[in-house]
């Protein structure tokens, strides 16, 4: 996951979409077998994402499968004995409320992975949070399997997350500062390291969309879903470090080596006062805009 700026939504029964997404520009995929899959189309679309995932592609690939909130214990396990193939790298879990949930899907998944020979704890476990008892208790959530290496939040317009609070939307994302916080420092508490923001509704609002980025990641997240191609390249944008950003955190390194050469621990950087903490910050945002930019090329 820490490459994941952005995660694109793939309807697993369209095969239109399902051939287009691998070139989408998106970092990751998720083939969908919830919220855009009707019901009667369940089945075709496990065949139709197993295939896909038995075919050769670059991009990890995920699958979100119907949350036991919801559709229950029997379709989540009828989803996962379709689709834990070769070339599944996760599972998405949405309304993930407990890490009773977590231990269901990951109990499953160690049966399949022995069963079909793949390499034991390889699929891992996104929890999707949509719930205010999700948000409670997501410390739990997160330490109920070590398949768990990375969290999001649904934080969409009116969806499950906002209707179990009774908030109202704001351009501003006030209304979920706080569920947002939270989960992220329950996850990063637990040692996971990757937050995901959930989806933004307005296809045609790009200064809403950015402006939605922007705050998750001000607050930590690391990456975002995405229901359009459209809306790629701009979160991939913000979650990137702009040119500034980045020979800021070059110089500061520089200068503080040099600093450190001579026997001081703490510098005077550019107004600011820069010690080993916000160098090891610097470190590792550009170590990871290293790894994006590998992983492009």
């Amino acid at each position: 996951m820490e490459l994941m700026r952005t995660l694109l939504f793939v309807p697993g029964h369209k095969d239109r979409l399902l051939e287009k997404a691998p070139t989408s520009g998106a970092d990751g995929l998720i083939y969908d077998l919830e919220d855009s899959v009707p019901p009667p189309e369940r089945a075709l679309a496990r065949e139709k994402i197993a295939a896909q995932l038995k075919s050769n592609a670059e991009l990890p690939r995920y699958v979100r499968i119907n949350g036991l909130a919801d559709a229950g214990p029997d379709v989540a396990e009828a989803d996962l004995n379709a689709i834990v193939v070769p070339g599944l790298d996760g599972i998405m879990l949405p309304k993930a409320n407990s890490a009773d949930d977590i231990a269901f899907v990951a109990g499953r998944l160690e049966r399949l992975e022995r069963e079909r020979g793949l390499a034991a704890g390889k699929v891992e476990i996104l929890p999707f949070i949509e719930s205010a008892k999700g948000i409670h208790s997501a410390y739990e959530i997160a330490t109920a399997s070590p398949r768990v290496t990375a969290m999001g939040i649904g934080s969409a317009e009116d969806g499950d997350l906002m209707t179990d609070l009774g908030c109202r939307w704001s351009p501003e994302g006030t209304e979920l500062l706080y569920a947002r916080s939270r989960l992220l420092l329950e996850a990063r508490a637990a040692g996971v390291e990757y937050l995901i923001d959930g989806v933004f509704l307005g296809l045609d609002d790009e200064a809403g969309l950015v402006r939605d980025a922007e705050m998750a990641r001000t607050i930590g997240y690391t990456g975002k879903t995405v229901i359009h191609p459209k809306q790629i390249e701009p979160i991939n944008q913000v979650f990137s470090p702009s040119a500034k950003e980045l020979e800021y955190y070059r110089a500061m390194i520089e200068a503080f080596e040099s600093a450190e050469q001579q026997g001081t621990g703490a510098i005077s950087f550019r107004g600011k006062m820069i010690d080993r903490a916000m160098v090891r910050k610097a470190r590792r945002i550009l170590e990871r805009h290293g790894r994006i930019r590998s992983a492009e090329s």
